[in-house]
């Protein structure tokens, strides 16, 4: 009678010893699972910052190109302009050079 207790007692502690068992492995399942959602979102929230910064760097990028092409349409102006000073200076030069001669 006594193993008969003992056997009956052993039958009924297995399922639940069992019980504890799967709901320990279901929470380091879950543990592992949490970890890996926060990773996520994190690495989520990188891209997300990442693609914010390329955006900007973008634009920034377009703006530069476009102070370059205005600067190389100033640049080019003023050589133009410095050109024309010079020409109208030599030519100055030139008919101050004539006055004298004639006088």
């Amino acid at each position: 009678m006594k193993a008969e207790s003992s056997w009956a007692a052993s039958v009924r502690s297995e399922p639940q010893a069992d019980c504890e068992a799967y709901k320990k492995d279901l929470r380091r399942v879950f543990d592992r699972e949490l970890v890996a959602a926060q990773r996520e979102r994190s690495l989520k929230q990188r891209e997300v910052a990442i693609a914010k910064e390329v955006a900007s760097l973008a634009e920034l990028r377009s703006e530069l190109e476009t102070h370059d092409r205005e600067l190389k349409a100033s640049s080019e102006a003023l050589r133009k302009w410095c050109q024309y000073l010079e020409e109208t200076a030599s030519k100055q030069a030139n008919d101050d050079e004539e006055i004298e001669q004639e006088k």
